[in-house]
Order: structure tokens, then sequence, then C-alpha cells
């Protein structure tokens, strides 16, 4: 199990990193080609229908590639679940995102980072994106959580 410390601090060597990682819906880790996002794209047609392969290809080529579910549950060493899977597998599930606790579980529809404190978050948006550090009050999640199957909260708070 991990301490809330080490999710944070791998979040954040990860975000500093940032340029080696890259979002692809449905992928967990795995190196970026041409190949995997074929592979992706007749996985999830209706998912990347309409996007700009091409684009996204070009992206991702090099880079370690996430969806959001697969980078969070990698920060945890947690088995690979979807976003609403995640919430719903979370203790303390809160709408308060003010009194959050640092390395909980940020949800929205849809989508999943973690809180890193002092009121920032990291996650992994979408295509042509990395991972990106944003204020919580500038963000749209709608709940948050502690993972405790997965995850040590003594001594967190806030910061």
């Amino acid at each position: 199990m991990k301490t809330w410390d080490e999710v944070c601090k791998k979040a954040l060597a990860m975000y500093e990193e940032r340029d080696n990682y890259a979002y692809l819906y449905g992928t967990d880790g795995e190196t970026g080609s041409d190949s995997l996002v074929d592979k992706m794209v007749a996985a999830y047609p209706s998912y990347f229908s309409g996007k700009d392969i091409a684009a996204i290809k070009e992206y991702v080529r090099g880079k370690t590639c996430y969806d959001c579910s697969g980078w969070v549950h990698t920060l945890f060493g947690a088995p690979d679940m979807n976003s609403t899977s995640i919430i719903n597998n979370c203790a303390n599930v809160s709408t308060d995102l003010v009194a959050g606790v640092a390395g909980s579980v940020l949800w929205k529809s849809g989508h999943v980072g973690i809180d890193f404190g002092y009121g920032f978050c990291l996650d992994i948006p979408t295509e042509l994106q990395t991972i990106r550090l944003r204020k919580i009050s500038k963000c749209d999640w709608t709940k948050s959580g502690q993972w405790t199957k997965y995850c040590d909260y003594t001594g967190a708070d806030n910061r």
C-alpha cells in the first residue's frame, strides 16, 4: 500500500517529465506508436470518431501513453478500472473539494485526477495533451474521495 505522500511524489515526478507522457484513450502505460493508435481506434471507434487521428499519432509517438484512469491507478499501484469505478471504490467521498485531502482522487463524469494539496490537482485530460497541474478552484471536479484500499492517508491534509 502506498502512502498519500508517495502518490503525490510520483505524480509530481511524472509531471516534471510530462513531455514524455501523452493521453491516449484506452491505454495504460504503453509506448505510443501509430499501431497503438490504430489499435485504440479499432477498439473504441465511437470515442475516436471525428478526432484528428494523424495529429494524435504524431503527438503520442515514443511517449508513454495513459488515459486518465490508467494514470491514476498507476499512481496508486491499483488494478485498472474506469473513472466511475475508481470513485465508487473510494471512502469519504465528498462534494466539498475545498476541504480535500492530499492524495485523494478527484472525479467528474468520465474523468479522474488527484488532489495534490495546496489547492492544486494533477490530471491527464485528453488527446494531444499531457499531465497538467491546475488549481482545483479552476476545475469542474464534482467529487473527491480517498482510495483507502490502495493508499494510507495517515497524516494527510490539504496542506
